[in-house]
């Protein structure tokens, strides 16, 4: 069975640009991180897309981690809306 890749053009953005940056405050181990990406969507109807991501890991001690997570999307393809997202993670090491 044969399939034509040309015709499975799965790709969401032309192009796209990433750029981050992480820092640790000098507490334990925590870490924080922003980041922003913009992207091209592959069809042309459609807004180019901004996502910015920030977040904050807590060590609470070496085998668990407390992470705060906020994303905030602009012009999210196929959407109308520009949703803001939090997330809240607990990480434990064993």
């Amino acid at each position: 069975m044969a399939v034509s890749l040309e015709t499975c053009d799965a790709s969401i953005a032309k192009r796209a640009v990433n750029a981050g940056v992480m820092w640790r405050p000098g507490l334990y181990d925590d870490l924080f991180g922003f980041g922003v990406t913009v992207a091209d969507p592959t069809d042309p109807s459609l807004d180019t897309q901004t996502t910015v991501e920030a977040f904050y890991r807590l060590d609470i001690s070496d085998n668990l981690a407390l992470t705060a997570d906020v994303q905030y999307l602009n012009n999210p393809g196929f959407s109308d809306d520009d949703p803001l997202v939090f997330g809240l993670r607990l990480r434990f090491n064993l």
